[in-house]
């Protein structure tokens, strides 16, 4: 009996021992389930605040694509297209508010390529229960695609590029050799025989207006080409195993077959429209490794020597690829023409977006 009267309260010291570990127990599992219940909640204001800002993006599309429609046919300017946000350079939609990238210049369009080009960026930001809030970057590009008195119309022309430079300011060379070399030519130049890029350090090769091959392309090293205006090559040749470049500010018309494309090493870059003979042949492993970047419409020549425009069989030229042409080692403006006689203002489908 004494044991007894010893232990006396150790079941209640117990049951009171129990019932605080299950107290504390019961207290952290519910502050988790509070935390993850805010986290929750949290998550799900991100992924609507995120599709408010989308929504914003398609809002601006359908707004951006309306006034290119409605103005396709006149001197459309980027003033224009920043009008699209009105006087306070904001449009406040619902939970999605507009504005240019830029916010502090308000400028959100930006003219390029002889105004024929015109890069616009906007932010859309979407709001959900005032203090979560997602960004949405958009860049569209819209391109004027009208015709001047030397463009074949689209149902087919016996337009029949290559044009030969004629002009006074034309430079004829029959071949052209070139090793370690910078070469600048201020106006047209026509090569008869062969142009022949060496081996040695990069070879640069700059016209300021067209350039016109007829013979052989002989290329052995880093290179990096550009034309000003149009680009004519007649001859099948071969890219070589350097690096190579080629920039074409307005048209070109490429030879039946062009071999060696190296994914990593040939990039070539046509801001204008490029025209096909009946068949070609320009051979690569994978569809993906053809880095021919092409800004305007592709023309092929049918069997009654008439150019008809088909899809893009290649890649379009935009937004990096842009940005990369205009930063290579040869760079030059495009040359000036005549103006364009009927504006043809495009919205091109293709669009850069990026989440913040």
């Amino acid at each position: 009996m004494g044991n007894w009267k010893n232990e006396s309260g150790y079941a209640l010291l117990m049951v009171l021992m129990l019932i605080i570990l299950f107290t504390v127990l019961g207290m952290g599992l519910m502050a988790t389930n509070m935390n993850s219940a805010k986290q929750f909640t949290l998550k799900e204001d991100q992924v609507q605040a995120r599709h408010q800002a989308e929504m914003g993006v398609l809002h601006y599309s359908a707004i951006l694509k309306d006034k290119i429609t409605s103005s396709s046919t006149t001197s459309l300017k980027c003033s224009d297209i920043d009008a699209l946000l009105g006087t306070s350079k904001k449009l406040n939609v619902g939970a999605y508010t507009i504005e240019p990238a830029n916010a502090a210049t308000g400028i959100s369009c930006k003219e390029m390529e002889n105004s024929k080009l015109m890069e616009i960026t906007i932010k859309s930001i979407g709001v959900i229960n005032g203090n979560t809030r997602k960004e949405v970057e958009a860049t569209f590009y819209a391109a004027n695609k009208g015709t001047s008195s030397t463009s074949p119309p689209a149902g087919g022309s016996t337009f029949s590029p290559p044009v030969i430079p004629a002009s006074q300011d034309t430079e004829v060379k029959t071949i052209l050799a070139m090793k370690k070399d910078y070469e600048t030519f201020t106006g047209n130049l026509i090569i008869r025989d062969r142009l022949d890029i060496g081996g040695g350090n990069s070879d640069v090769l700059i016209t300021q207006k067209d350039l016109y091959i007829s013979g052989d392309i002989s290329i052995q090293n880093h290179a990096c080409i550009s034309s000003g205006g149009d680009f004519t090559a007649l001859k099948p040749f071969n890219w070589g195993n350097s690096k190579t470049s080629l920039l074409v500010r307005k048209d070109a018309y490429l030879p039946a077959a062009i071999g060696n494309w190296h994914k990593n090493q040939v990039n070539v870059y046509i801001f204008g429209d490029l025209y096909l003979p009946k068949a070609y042949n320009y051979p690569v492993n994978k569809q993906d490794d053809r880095n021919l970047y092409i800004g305007g419409q592709v023309y092929q020549m049918d069997n009654q020597n008439k150019f008809i425009a088909i899809s893009n069989p290649f890649k379009i030229l935009k937004g990096n690829q842009i940005s990369a042409a205009n930063n290579l080692s040869c760079a030059v403006p495009a040359s000036k023409d005549e103006p364009l006689g009927t504006p043809n203002w495009v919205l091109q489908d293709e669009k850069i977006v990026n989440y913040n």
